[in-house]
């Protein structure tokens, strides 16, 4: 073998000592570790739910007002609508333990009668108010009344809350104070003097 094969082999032979060595000597590289990858299992009953969705506004209707079913009257029709039943004469005289007598009708139901009596010495009243709508029969106590007097009474109709008395009638009587027990008579005493028995 000529000196130059030798010098080649050499070189090989020193070389893989140096790997082996170095192999044996240096910290062998770390190895991953693969991880395995689980995919979740959903249940087999599992539906997606579907994601809310808002819906669009809408306009909100306000109803049209009711009209009302009774319509106002007018004061005509109010009054061809009331009738007194009973006047009180001109002049006419209660006892102040009687009663006054009132006796109408009002058709229309959204409206009142008033009557009212005045006191002419003294001002001071007493008043009656009835609904509409019906016939009214009525005997208001006359105790009820400031005293014994004159008095100028009124009665019409009026609408709620208003005080102007419509198709108003009027006139004026007396309140007397009742009558006084009848005092008893007193007893009579004999005045001619008894005869004498016949002998």
């Amino acid at each position: 073998m000529n000196q130059l094969a030798q010098r080649a082999l050499c070189g090989v032979i020193l070389s893989a000592a140096c790997l082996l060595l170095n192999a044996g000597c240096a910290p062998a590289p770390p190895t991953a570790t693969p991880t395995a990858v689980i995919a979740p299992t959903l249940p087999a009953t599992w539906t997606p739910s579907p994601l809310p969705t808002a819906l669009p506004p809408t306009a909100t209707r306000t109803p049209p007002p009711i009209p009302s079913s009774t319509p106002t009257l007018t004061v005509d029709e109010l009054c061809a609508g009331f009738a007194p039943l009973y006047e009180i004469p001109a002049g006419a005289q209660f006892s102040a333990d009687g009663v006054i007598p009132l006796a109408f009708t009002l058709e229309a139901a959204d409206a009142v009668v008033r009557f009212a009596a005045v006191q002419r010495a003294t001002g001071a009243n007493q008043g009656v108010q009835f609904p509409g709508g019906q016939t009214v029969l009525f005997e208001l106590p006359a105790r009820l009344l400031p005293g014994p007097g004159q008095y100028d009474w009124t009665l019409g109709v009026a609408r709620p809350g208003d005080d102007t008395l419509l198709c108003a009638r009027a006139g004026a009587f007396v309140i007397v104070p009742p009558p006084s027990p009848t005092a008893l008579p007193a007893p009579r005493r004999p005045t001619a003097r008894p005869r004498p028995a016949a002998e």
